[in-house]
């Protein structure tokens, strides 16, 4: 580029005040231990928080009167210090009616067991930033009995409502050759 030219660029840019700014943002914050993890019950509010790797998953709970509602959300760290947040995947409230506790099950980060207290269990199994709702009993009924339902849970639950969870088959034996 010419002197004059480059000379004249400048004094206008300094003339005008026009500036340039580069504003990069990076994520700070220092991960804590795992807190939303495999075998863990819920029965308060508060938030828990798991991460492996680039994947972050979320549970938020909030407790009002006879109300459960929750939140999920799914994160990816970036590989550059960003994140993309798959912000919430649902929130229902569980009507806490029971005779039993409600009670929120953590089979694994992505796959969360819902008891309302009374007579409804249901999994939630992360997809991405949502959930998929399976109603394993609702209304006190079976509702899909290929679901296994896992043993730590079981005994938590209303005797009538353990009494309809099919036991896990065992393998069938073969001769030995």
């Amino acid at each position: 580029m010419h002197p004059i030219l480059l000379a004249s660029l400048l004094l206008c840019s300094l003339l005008t005040g026009c500036t340039r700014r580069v504003v990069t943002s990076y994520s700070t914050t220092v991960s804590g231990p795992n807190t939303l993890v495999a075998g863990t019950f819920i029965t308060s509010g508060g938030n828990w928080t798991h991460r492996e790797g680039n994947i972050g998953q979320g549970l938020e709970v909030n407790v009002s009167s006879v109300n459960v509602t929750w939140t999920y959300s799914h994160t990816t760290y970036l590989s550059n210090g960003a994140s993309t947040s798959g912000s919430s995947g649902t929130s229902r409230p569980i009507v806490n009616t029971g005779t039993t506790p409600w009670f929120l099950y953590v089979e694994a980060p992505d796959r969360l067991w819902f008891f309302d207290g009374a007579n409804n269990l249901a999994l939630q199994e992360g997809r991405g930033s949502s959930l998929n709702e399976t109603r394993v009993i609702s209304g006190g009924k079976l509702q899909d009995e290929a679901i296994q339902v896992p043993a730590d849970l079981i005994p938590r639950l209303p005797e009538e409502l353990q009494k309809l969870i099919p036991k896990p088959k065992s393998p069938a034996s073969r001769p030995s050759i």
